[in-house]
Order: C-alpha cells, then sequence, then structure tokens
C-alpha cells in the first residue's frame, strides 16, 4: 500500500516536472514571478506548488 502511494507520488512529481519545464518545488515556485506567464499560468503554478488541485509538491 505505502509503495503504491510513494510510487503514484513519484508520478505527479515528475508530471509537473514535465509540464513546467522544471527541476524542483523551489524552481516551480521562482517560476512563478515570471514576467513570461499569464495571470492564470501563475495562479495554476502556485495552486500547484502548495499541493492544491489534487497535487503532490508541499516540500518535494
Amino acid at each position: 500500500m505505502v509503495r503504491k502511494e510513494l510510487n503514484a507520488i513519484d508520478d505527479e512529481i515528475n508530471a509537473w516536472k514535465d509540464t513546467y519545464e522544471i527541476e524542483s518545488l523551489t524552481e516551480l515556485r521562482q517560476s512563478i514571478g515570471s514576467d513570461d506567464l499569464t495571470g492564470d499560468e501563475r495562479r495554476e503554478r502556485l495552486l500547484v506548488s502548495t499541493g492544491g488541485a489534487g497535487r503532490v509538491p508541499r516540500g518535494a
């Protein structure tokens, strides 16, 4: 059971790394301030970086 949950977390982390082209949670948080992003993109990254929307990050 625990192994399955850990694998799911790993899959989720890899998904946001690919989606946002970053390598760490810190980098995801730093990207929120990018001038290249729309307001909606910033809000989405903020939500993901705080573990919202069914996502994992919280210190990942």
